[in-house]
């Protein structure tokens, strides 16, 4: 599996794929010719989701080792471990999202739910559990505000 995202925070242009094969974080730049491993190592096994935090920090979901790892989002150097799986039971951490609020949200396919800590790691609950099986990929999602969603319909129509 590959799961992409751009490095909008450090990396302007870039994309970062997870690639579970080679254990590492790969950096392509904007024309898809590839840069070079952006994030290996420390417990990586099996990278699957791609989060950057607010402070331009890249979070790494690896599936193989029950853990989230965080880098430096400019220099892809490690930093620690925020999410362990002795920290509110992640088993098979696979999609990761920042919401609005700030927190951490990881869709755990082990457990099928979606769990939530804060900045820290600090297990805040089970968010969603439910209807859930084999959660994978997962976004924060904000809708348009109306006044833009207005215009779009009087564009197209």
């Amino acid at each position: 599996m590959v799961t992409a995202t751009t490095g909008r925070h450090a990396l302007a242009a870039d994309l970062l794929v997870s690639s579970e094969e080679t254990h590492s974080v790969l950096r392509y730049d904007e024309t898809g010719v590839f840069v070079g491993t952006f994030a290996s190592g420390n417990g990586m096994n099996r990278p699957e989701g791609l989060a950057f935090d607010d402070d331009g920090r890249l979070h790494v979901a690896s599936y193989g080792s029950d853990i989230v790892q965080r880098f430096d989002g400019t220099t892809g150097a490690f930093l620690d471990v925020v999410v362990s799986n002795a920290m509110g039971g992640i088993a098979e951490p696979v999609g990761l999202s920042f919401g609005p609020d700030g927190n951490l949200y990881i869709a755990d396919r082990a457990t099928a739910s979606i769990l939530r800590f804060d900045a820290t790691g600090t297990f805040l609950g089970v968010f969603a559990q439910g209807g859930l099986a084999w959660p994978d990929a997962i976004s924060s999602w904000r809708p348009a505000p109306s006044s833009t969603r207005s215009s779009h319909r009087a564009a197209a129509g």
